[in-house]
């Protein structure tokens, strides 16, 4: 097997979980009992990011779309900041990973 096919294996999988974690946190929010919802594909997300650097990028517009399908009915500003977080986080994640570590160092000093 090859590195790319088990990288797009691998982040099918990881893309995969996911997309099935929101589905299933989106149903559970939906009961009388819960009252926040904490989503759960955020560290899949990062495990990608840490892999994949930038080809990880897709899996976050996956999920970002999966979100605007499932909440299209709640909060138009809520889904906004939510979609504009994974990408904040996507963002510093891989410049983080292009970045060498000593060049980071003396752009923040």
């Amino acid at each position: 097997m090859t590195i790319a096919k088990y990288r797009l294996i691998d982040l099918i999988v990881l893309t995969l979980l996911c997309v099935i974690i929101d589905v299933v946190g989106f149903f559970v929010s939906q009961s009388d009992l819960i009252f926040f919802y904490v989503t759960l594909s955020t560290p899949v997300l990062l495990i990608i990011y840490i892999r994949w650097d930038y080809r990880g990028l897709l899996s976050t517009l996956v999920v970002a779309l999966l979100h605007i399908i499932l909440y299209r009915n709640f909060d138009f500003l809520s889904l906004i900041l939510y979609m504009a977080s994974i990408m904040s986080i996507s963002t510093a994640m891989i410049w983080f990973k292009l970045v060498g570590r000593n060049q980071i160092k003396q752009e923040v000093l």
